[in-house]
């Protein structure tokens, strides 16, 4: 017999325990008794010490204040001045730190659109405005006296009306249509249009006419400055609708027609520079624009259509750049290349012209980069009297003749072209022309893709001459071309 010096409770020998099930404390042996009461073994002594050794052998069934488990959040404690803003840094110490770049990059150029925003209208409220009306109801009623009397930096508002004069800018402004196009007609019988006499002025939505023939005047005249014409109607019945010319004159004319002069539509000579951009000049009796007497005009993004000689006429030393332009329905070349010019000329769609797609003449020059030249009477690009131009990843095709022509001693670099489709040769040389063609595929043309004949020559490398309806060469007596690394 065992029993419980804590709370008395006894067991048998045949429990084979050490310790009391109800508190853990080791048993005492005691001699056995009167026969086992069931009842004595649940009997609890009325007083019971409220607190009990523990063991290291038998820890209590249920442990007082157990620890709180690891994954428990940490208790509360108020934050320090700064606190909240070091945890939430300390949080992110391990996020990505792009957002918050994105985000203050835009905050950034809101600022900076609001800046510039509010500067734009403060300029706006700044500007002074004057008025002219044809019929009243302005401060003037000719542009001639507005100017006269306005200070540098006026804007003048033309509201609709016939006005029958011709103006000089010679000071900084703004002359500004107040309605439609159509509606607001400046013609000059006897003089320019508009003659620039000054630094930078701005024209814009006006209908400009120059009716002076039999006399010659330019409709617009630029000896000097930057004249920005923008959104305007250009004619004249004399002569160039728009005339730049001098080392000092560099306009910028945007978004305008210019039509139907009896001479060309813009003509840049004696070092004129200019930029010509998203027009539409058609209609003139010479070309659409002419660059010459070592003038550097650029034009972007315009069509040159349906004049009476070339949509662009380049020569005397003349540059010039030429991009993203649609030259079509033009009476000689699309473009003409002369007399030591060497424009540059890319990505421009040349075609359905009622002669040649590129004329080079003269010892022109020049770089022709990813054109498109189609649909011609004559050859997409010829090449004579000792030019030598270079003319690269461009697509020649369905020319009434050849797609390329290069003759009377000239030379000319084709490299990376397609010449496609073509009624006669792909490529033609004869009389002293010698060019060297590289990395070309010249397929599918009626005749051959190289035909030499009256002592024509060149060299052809590197080039695919199949799929061509009569061969890959037609070398006739006299003429000669050398051949390596085509695919024939």
């Amino acid at each position: 017999m065992k029993r419980c010096p804590a709370c008395d409770r006894t067991y048998t020998d045949e429990a084979a325990l050490n310790f009391c099930l109800d508190d853990g404390t080791l048993l005492q042996a005691v001699e056995s008794g009167p026969a086992y009461d069931p009842q004595q073994t649940l009997r609890i002594p009325a007083t019971r010490p409220t607190e009990q050794r523990r063991t290291d052998a038998m820890p209590p069934a249920t442990p007082v204040n157990p620890p709180r488990p690891s994954y428990m959040p940490p208790p509360y404690t108020p934050a320090q001045p700064g606190g909240y803003a070091q945890a939430s840094l300390g949080a992110r110490r391990g996020s990505s730190p792009w957002p918050w770049i994105i985000g203050i990059s835009l905050l950034v150029f809101v600022a900076l659109g609001v800046v510039v925003g509010a500067f734009v209208i403060y300029k706006i409220a700044q500007t002074p405005t004057v008025i002219v009306s044809k019929s009243g109801g302005g401060q003037y009623t000719t542009i001639t006296e507005a100017i006269k009397n306005s200070k540098p930096g006026t804007r003048i508002m033309v509201r609709p009306g016939f006005y029958n004069e011709g103006m000089a800018i010679d000071k900084q402004l703004e002359i500004v249509g107040d309605g439609p196009l159509g509606d607001i007609v400046v013609e000059s019988t006897e003089t320019n249009c508009i003659r620039m006499e000054t630094e930078r002025a701005t024209v814009r939505g006006l209908t400009l006419r120059g009716r002076t023939s039999p006399k010659e005047f330019f409709a617009v005249d630029i000896p000097r400055g930057q004249l920005i014409i923008e959104d305007c109607d250009i004619t004249s019945d004399s002569l160039a609708a728009v005339a730049i010319h001098g080392t000092m004159a560099d306009p910028i004319i945007r978004r305008t027609q210019i039509h139907n002069a009896k001479s060309g539509g813009v003509f840049a000579y004696d070092h004129g520079k200019g930029t010509i951009e998203d027009c539409d000049i058609y209609g003139n009796v010479n070309a659409a624009v002419e660059i010459k007497d070592g003038s550097t005009t650029i034009v972007r993004r315009s069509k040159l259509h349906d004049n009476k000689a070339s949509g662009l006429y380049i020569w005397k030393n003349s540059k010039g750049t030429i991009e993203d332009c649609d030259i079509y329905g033009n009476d000689y070349a699309g473009i003409t290349i002369g007399e030591y010019a060497s424009p540059t000329i890319r990505k421009t769609k040349i075609h359905n012209g009622k002669a040649g797609g590129i004329f080079v003449y003269d010892h022109g020059k020049g770089t022709i980069e990813d054109c498109e030249i189609n649909a011609h009477v004559f050859a997409g690009i010829e090449i004579k009297d000792g030019s030598d131009p270079l003319v690269k990843g461009c697509k020649i095709s369905e020319s009434k003749v050849s797609g390329v022509f290069v003759w009377k001693n000239s030379k000319g670099t084709i490299e990376d072209c397609e010449i496609f489709k073509n009624a006669y040769a792909g490529l033609s040389t004869a009389e002293g022309g010698d060019p060297l063609v590289r990395r070309c595929k010249i397929n599918r043309n009626a005749r051959q893709a190289v035909w030499a004949y009256n002592n024509g020559a060149g060299t052809v490398r590197d080039s695919d001459l199949t799929g061509n309806d009569r061969g890959p060469w037609l070398i006739e007596t006299g003429s000669s071309i050398s051949r390596s690394g085509n695919k024939e």
